[in-house]
């Protein structure tokens, strides 16, 4: 089985793209699928690799990375130029995630530009963890999947409240709460079922 190599934010810090990587770690070792993960922080551990944040590092991986799957999580608009850089260097298989609509946004000569490189980019696939972002994709002539970001936990905690009243509560962690957000980025309709 070839091993799967995961680069993008490992916790600490906490927030979503972080803690995906951490909850999939989790099935990957279950599964017996060999990975290694490297952080885009400061944090290494026995199957964990921090990049430091350094751009040097991406210039290396380009070359040492041969014939293996590597899963990009895409968190910057500097990501689709290495994504179109690195699938035409390397000879390893490509996936990204992508896990935000910032692309809707950008200026027209920008996202142009983006839509070009996605375009001329080889990926074995591109996830969008938004619907939004995976319908204007594939009215751009990319092919994608849409895929909720949501990870189920491993481990629960519990937490008992004391409050006067029979309501329920749920607690999640987003960078910035917006019912509409919740939903269609976050998925957390789906922590419900």
């Amino acid at each position: 089985m070839k091993r799967l190599d995961i680069v993008g934010p490992y916790p600490p810090p906490i927030g979503g793209i972080s803690v995906h990587i951490s909850r999939m770690e989790v099935f990957l070792k279950n599964l017996g699928i060999p990975y290694r993960i490297f952080n885009h922080g400061f944090l290494s551990t026995k199957d964990v690799m921090a990049t430091n944040k350094s751009y040097l590092w991406y210039l290396k991986y380009l070359f040492i990375s041969k014939g293996i799957l590597v899963h990009f999580h895409q968190f910057t608009v500097l990501h689709y130029f290495y994504y179109f850089l690195f699938s035409h260097v390397s000879s390893s298989k490509l996936i990204v995630t992508i896990h935000e609509e910032n692309l809707l946004h950008y200026h027209a000569i920008l996202k142009k530009i983006v839509i070009s490189l996605l375009r001329h980019t080889n990926f074995t696939a591109l996830i969008s963890v938004s619907s939004n972002l995976s319908d204007f994709l594939d009215k751009s002539g990319i092919p994608n999947k849409w895929l909720p970001a949501y990870v189920p936990p491993s481990q629960f905690e519990v937490i008992t409240v004391s409050t006067p009243d029979t309501r329920e509560y749920f607690l999640y962690s987003v960078w910035k709460f917006e019912p509409t957000i919740s939903k269609a980025i976050y998925n957390v309709d789906l922590a419900f079922k």
